[in-house]
């Protein structure tokens, strides 16, 4: 559905199928379901109508939930990453895919014989849902 013009859909057409689709939610009442695999993963997201499932730890697998009422076509594609993948969230919206590469171990000499000082080392990578390049907004700093 489109909010106001331009849209293919009279002003009637698209209040029947809001109608419908308030209807829908209000009883629980599906006009379809659908059964898709599970990859093997344990990590997943769900943002509005897109769920995705890490495959293995390198690749995150997509699935756009389809919609009759609202015109929304069921679509499903992998996200494959250079890294092995640690956690991840998604803004559809944006076409953002937010990726944690899983920790590294660092080991940095100090000055004290005996002492090493160990930190945990995580990567960020921001890069587009739908390609997996990186993302095309930059970054802003919060200091």
């Amino acid at each position: 559905m489109v909010d106001g013009p331009p849209s293919q859909l009279s002003t009637s057409e698209r209040l029947s199928l809001l109608r419908s689709y308030e209807t829908s939610w209000k009883n629980l009442d599906w006009n379809a379901h659908i059964s898709l695999p599970l990859p093997v993963g344990n990590l997943w997201e769900l943002y509005g109508n897109v769920w995705g499932h890490s495959k293995g730890d390198d690749a995150i697998f997509f699935i756009q939930i389809p919609s009759r009422l609202r015109n929304v076509p069921l679509r499903q594609w992998t996200t494959r990453l250079d890294f092995p993948l640690r956690d991840f969230g998604i803004d559809p919206s944006q076409d953002l895919l937010v990726a944690i590469e899983m920790a590294t171990q660092c080991v940095w000499p100090t000055f004290e014989q005996d002492k090493r000082l160990r930190d945990t080392l995580y990567q960020v990578y921001c890069s587009a849902v739908e390609s997996g390049y990186s993302h095309y907004q930059p970054v802003k700093s919060t200091d």
